[in-house]
């Protein structure tokens, strides 16, 4: 039996144990969320003893608004239709529920379309910003839109950092 089948099934049944637990997570998080919580906290329960639920890497899309029109989005930004910026309170509301299903997260990465778009967004980078949980806050823009000062200013905490993605000739100006 190949070495990965053998790994899976032991954390397919570590995932089984957590769901049959139940608890709190079963309230807090929709069906499949937690059934991805479960498998999360059976595989990092398996490598780290320490029985912390340690996401090493997370992704929030803010906006499906962009400044650009690339072929082959990964995110199929070009095909929405009406593009709106997701409602802030709930995304802080939602970013709430998931930090109090978590131990930490290393990576909190902030993205869109074109995260520059949304009208709060220097709200959204200072709150994820000062969540104890929340190790580094990563912010992906296409470099098309410059800054406006209250988001340069929350873009300066310490825990912020900005990656600039270039898209080259398979990016379109809207």
């Amino acid at each position: 039996m190949p070495k990965n089948y053998v790994h899976s099934v032991t954390l397919a049944s570590l995932a089984a144990y957590y769901m049959q637990q139940g608890g709190i997570m079963s309230r807090l998080l929709p069906k499949r969320l937690y059934k991805w919580y479960c498998f999360t906290k059976a595989f990092v329960c398996s490598a780290d003893k320490s029985r912390l639920l340690i996401l090493p890497y997370l992704e929030l899309c803010i906006t499906p608004r962009c400044s650009l029109k690339c072929v082959n989005c990964a995110n199929l930004m070009q095909y929405y239709e009406s593009p709106r910026d997701y409602d802030t309170e709930r995304i802080f509301a939602e970013v709430d529920r998931l930090l109090a299903c978590v131990d930490s997260i290393d990576c909190f990465r902030i993205l869109g379309g074109e995260p520059f778009m949304h009208k709060d967004i220097a709200r959204i980078i200072s709150y994820c910003a000062v969540q104890g949980k929340i190790v580094q806050v990563q912010l992906v823009t296409n470099g098309t839109i410059v800054p406006k000062e209250e988001v340069l200013k929350a873009l300066a905490h310490a825990k912020v950092s900005v990656y600039i993605s270039d898209y080259g000739t398979v990016s379109g100006s809207r």
